[in-house]
């Protein structure tokens, strides 16, 4: 008996050492994750109790306009639509006759289509800004407006997905990985290419998404992404040009054209990074349609333009390469940035101070981003360029516009013809009207629609200031407006009012004036359908002409062009028209000329010397150049990193990486209860909503004294709890009733499910549908390219809608990085080349959102325009690239249309990762007037140094951070008196922006001013509490058991160890 005592204690001992073990690691495990297990569940952390007075009150603050989700969904499916219908571009419409090809008839017209893609279409990109599974096919779009397709090559398509079309590494698209093309050849199509159609349209698909951009050079087209290894088939490891089988159908495509079989071929671009289009001319294609990656919805409005029931309007958001060679930024760009065969990264390996290097060859620091191209990137370069051929200066070379480029930024055809008149340009100087920050231009001019059909126009403003050489680098044409016409009917016109900012007129000078300055010399507004256009109309007034310049291409529109005379203004500017604080150099540090630890001189790409300046990172064949800066590395640079990255791993931030300026100082007040405000109490200054809007409600403002009490009564704890995890949320404080608020993903457009939030009207009204998600919206770019900012605005109020009954308060968007290049991964999120149509639009889009209580996190701020060696790749510009391009969409978005928050880049700005750089606070808060958050991007790439960031102005971390990461700062009384009270001082500013954010969103939505919300304990973790403790107990039991049977067997064991 004792035996089997002994025996059975034995083995429960070993079970329930075992479960007690496993419990509580995994315990452990769960509870760092307790947020997001907690959402994904469905559960919630929080509790409201409702003051039953106060239940009488209207307490949506924001309404939607629909009753329910089929309406949302529906009206979502309305907007995704008719995105693609006004910013789908027409580029070419001509057979060799001259003749149009488009529209088709409306009825009874035949189509074949071409390619795998014409039935797997490219629809978003990868990654967190992807969308979701609804999908209208291209063939369902074209019947439906009328269209018979060639169903026997459709079916052969669809039937034999298996062997030809794009293939994913491991089988699956995601994060880093890029498809092979895949398609058939023509020789394995079947019979049914050749019947007989008015058009055979081919389907040029091409997918980009996170993690890595598209490649421009691979050498033997092997990839390793990710431990994938796989082969494509990429034209010489250039994804972005059509490959031999591409060609080989086209070709054949066009043979059956001549021969008359087919009565046009057009090319549908279904790609948000351009493809090379060299081969347009080469091959004689009559139609080409840029339609980007089109959305769930983007086939019908395909349809509608092929038909001509929609008279396509769009305008290019970026310049479209017939070479990208040619494009100066590919000397160190994505992909071209290094690479297993780069000389330099051994160098870099070999000659980094040991605190660089890491140890891990593989996860070296030795990316080093150069934006040498300065200004000059997009048609800022062509254009400019182009202007200097003409001019004969600037040490221009041989520079042929068109060997260089196929259509122009701004460019666009329609169905009809427009003709611009009575160009009209006044001055409004600030101090005639007191509303007025700023002087102004209003430039107004007459559209009239001269053919035979109605239409929209999309008009465009651009700017030239005047260049001295050796001076301030200067483009010769930007984009400061644009505006669009109604729809007009033949002979129709139109007035379209644009304006111009006085500061648009002045250029950063970051080497002298350290500032903004206005220079002396001529300025010209013109007036223009694309940018090569204004230039051309630029030269017309300078007086030259296609007569007496050979270089110039086209004849320009003097009438559509006002100068004025500026003498040179270094004041005017110094300060910040939105803020009125002093502007000046903040990232002398991510110039190699101007950083104290910089051993590397840059010679950025400047119109005195284009041949001696500009660098290609490609050969005409498609070979590397290797030509671009090469950095050399620094102790400074050492120092710098381990300020950015320091720490990494460790289980607490250090506190010696931290300015002196970050120590010292009083502690604010902690726990007060002189005051028992709830947040909603500082949501207005009325709850009543007199118009609808509640954008318009009177806000108490950001500096009332009552934020002050309010913050006033947040604990030392509090701070901690709610600065420490803001992964897609912000957790509840229970000492001023603040709710737990969910953000969310969605840089291309909300695309979570409706019951991601339980607060959501899908969740509260238990809609049958709630399970479903958002429809798939069209890329950014197409979004730009309709240049429609009174589209933008209701296009965001969709959005609104969408996160308002998902329950969703912040959105992980809109993507402001610029399309550097056409090979960023990313750039189906992202606009466009040019700030202004960027800013512009995402403004618009932003304050559409707001009217559904939705606020952003424009995202990755700044200078991550690229993915591959995003994590902490070092990025160098200089200061007046950075104003200039790089940050100025984010300066228009946020102070002219309000959009409150970003999120931070994952590279480093110079050797400083965004989160320490400290322009958070200097630029986006000081000189923009930014009042909301700022987010991370996944909290892993800054390990434990998140806390130390905060006090650079981070808000939340894209995930958590341990809880004794501001233990450094804890006061060391409840008086709150310790060594950092400066830093501790940014924390509570931290909670302030992130309390003032929430207060003016959905979030709030059903809380009353004196309803009192509280955190409990989800049903989850009280039954991983309740387990713990029972197998607690259990192993307690059986060491208790083993520990008795030892004890009554003591006699057997100690006579066998006598016996021995």
């Amino acid at each position: 008996m004792k035996k089997i005592l002994y025996l059975t204690s034995k083995i429960c001992l070993t079970v329930f050492t075992f479960l007690f073990s496993l419990i509580m690691v995994a315990g452990g495990i769960l509870m760092e994750n307790k947020d997001t297990i907690t959402q994904a569940l469905g559960q919630s952390s929080i509790e409201t109790i409702k003051d039953p007075n106060a239940q009488s009150k209207d307490l949506e603050y924001y309404k939607s306009a629909f009753d329910n989700l089929s309406d949302v969904k529906n009206n979502g499916r309305v907007y995704a639509e008719t995105v693609v219908d006004e910013g789908a571009t027409l580029l070419k419409n001509s057979n060799k006759d001259g003749d149009p090809v488009l529209p088709l008839s409306s009825e009874g017209a035949t189509v074949s289509l071409f390619s795998a893609s014409s039935v797997s279409p490219i629809l978003s990109g990868t990654g967190s800004g992807g969308g979701g599974t609804e999908n209208v096919s291209l063939l369902d779009g074209l019947e439906d407006a009328g269209i018979t397709v060639n169903s026997e090559l459709y079916s052969w398509y669809e039937n034999n997905l298996g062997t030809y079309g794009r293939k994913w590494p491991a089988g699956e698209s995601g994060v880093g990985k890029f498809p092979t093309i895949g398609d058939a050849t023509w020789a394995q199509l079947p019979e049914s290419k050749n019947y007989n159609a008015d058009a055979a349209i081919f389907v040029l698909s091409r997918s980009g998404g996170e993690g890595m951009d598209l490649t421009a050079y691979n050498k033997d087209n092997k990839m390793n992404v990710f431990g994938n290894n796989y082969t494509v088939d990429y034209k010489d490891g250039n994804y972005l040009k059509i490959n031999d089988t591409e060609r080989d159908v086209l070709e054949n495509m066009c043979k059956l054209r001549d021969q008359g079989v087919f009565g046009s071929v057009i090319v549908l671009m279904n790609s948000a990074n351009p493809v090379e289009l060299d081969f347009i001319d080469e091959l004689g294609i009559d139609g080409l349609i840029w339609a980007g990656s089109y959305g769930s919805q983007g086939a019908y409005a395909i349809g509608e333009i092929l038909t001509g029931s929609v008279n396509p309007s769009g305008k290019l958001s970026d310049t479209f390469w017939k070479h990208h060679y040619m494009n100066p930024v590919l000397a160190n760009f994505g992909t071209l940035t290094n690479g297993a065969e780069d000389p330099l990264v051994n160098q870099w390996r070999q000659a980094q101070p040991s605190d660089i290097r890491n140890g891990d060859q593989d996860n070296d620091q030795v990316e080093n981003i150069v934006y040498q191209e300065g200004i000059y990137m997009g048609y800022r370069y062509t254009e400019t360029r182009y202007e200097d051929v003409v001019l004969g200066q600037g040490n221009a070379g041989d520079f042929v516009y068109s060997d260089a480029i196929s259509y122009p930024f701004g460019f666009g055809l329609s169905y009809t013809t427009f003709e611009y008149s009575d160009l009209k340009v006044t001055p409004v100087p600030k101090e005639s009207d007191r509303n007025l920050k700023d002087d102004k231009y209003v430039v107004e001019v007459t559209v009239t629609n001269t053919g035979d059909v109605a239409g929209k126009e999309a008009v465009q403003l651009y700017l030239q200031k005047p260049y001295i050489s050796g001076g301030v680098e200067k483009a010769s044409v930007e984009l400061v407006d644009f505006g669009k016409t109604p729809l007009l009917d033949p002979g129709a016109s139109a007035t379209v009012t644009m304006e111009v900012d006085g500061r648009d007129f002045a250029s950063y000078d970051a080497y002298d004036a350290r500032g903004y300055v206005v220079d002396e010399g001529t300025y010209y507004l013109t007036v223009a359908k694309d940018s090569h256009a204004a230039v051309n109309n630029i030269l017309a007034a300078k007086g030259k002409t296609t007569e007496n310049s050979e270089a110039m291409d086209a004849d320009g529109d003097t009438s559509m062009v006002y100068s004025e005379e500026k003498t040179r203004d270094a004041e005017t500017y110094k300060t910040s028209v939105a803020t009125g604080k002093t502007v000046t150099n903040q990232f002398d540090n991510a110039d190699l000329n101007l950083y104290e630890g910089s051993e590397t001189e840059v010679e950025y790409i400047s119109r005195s010397d284009w041949e001696g300046t500009v660098k290609y990172g490609l050969n005409e064949d498609n070979t590397r150049t290797y030509d671009r800066v090469v950095v050399k590395p620094t102790e400074q640079m050492a120092v710098d990193l381990n300020k950015s990255w320091g720490g990494t791993g460790s289980t607490s931030a250090q506190p010696t990486l931290l300015p002196e300026e970050a120590k010292g100082g009083e502690y604010p007040t902690f726990g007060s209860t002189s005051t028992a405000y709830t947040l909603a109490m500082l949501r207005a200054k009325t709850e009543e909503v007199d118009d609808g809007d509640p954008t318009n409600d009177e806000w108490i403002p950001y500096d009332d004294p009552m934020w002050d009490a309010l913050l006033d009564q947040l604990t030392w704890d509090d701070l901690v709890n709610l600065l420490s995890y803001g992964q897609r949320m912000s957790r509840a404080i229970d000492s001023v009733s603040k709710p737990e608020v969910v953000d969310h993903n969605g840089g291309n457009g909300p695309n979570q499910s409706y019951s991601v939030g339980e607060n959501g009207l899908a969740t509260r009204l238990n809609d049958p549908m709630k399970n479903e998600s958002p429809v798939v919206y069209p890329c950014n770019g197409i979004v730009a390219s309709t240049f429609n900012k009174e589209l933008a605005y209701y296009y965001g109020c969709q959005w609104g809608e969408d996160m308002l009954w998902s329950g969703m308060s912040g959105l992980y968007g809109m993507g402001l990085n610029t399309h550097r290049s056409a090979y960023g991964g990313r750039n189906f999120e992202y606009y466009s080349e040019d700030p202004v149509l960027m800013g512009v639009i995402a403004g618009e889009t932003t304050k559409g959102m707001a009217t559904r209580g939705a606020y952003v996190y424009l995202k990755h701020c700044v200078l991550n325009d690229q993915e591959t060696y995003r994590c902490g790749g070092f990025t160098w510009a200089n200061e007046q690239s950075i104003r200039e391009i790089y940050l100025r969409s984010y300066e228009i978005a946020i102070s002219d249309y309000g959009a409150q928050g970003v999120m931070g880049g994952l590279n480093s700005i110079g050797m400083l990762g965004t989160g320490v750089q400290g322009f958070f606070n200097t630029v986006l808060r000081d000189e923009f007037g930014m009042t909301g958050i700022v987010v991370t991007d996944t909290t892993s790439a800054m390990g434990a140094n998140f806390a130390l960031s905060v006090f650079y102005g981070n808000d939340l971390p894209d995930g958590g951070v341990n809880d004794d990461a501001f233990d450094f700062a804890r006061p060391v009384s409840e008086g709150g008196t310790g060594e950092y009270g400066n830093f501790a001082q940014a924390m509570r500013e931290s909670a302030h922006r992130i309390l003032y954010t929430v207060v003016h969103s959905n979030a709030m939505n059903g809380i009353a001013a004196s309803d009192k919300v509280y955190t409990v304990t989800p049903p989850w973790i009280k039954l991983l509490n309740g387990a713990e403790i029972a197998i607690g107990i259990l192993f307690g039991i059986s060491v208790v058991a083993f520990g008795a049977s030892l004890f009554l067997n003591r006699k057997e064991f100690f006579c066998r160890g006598k016996q021995k």
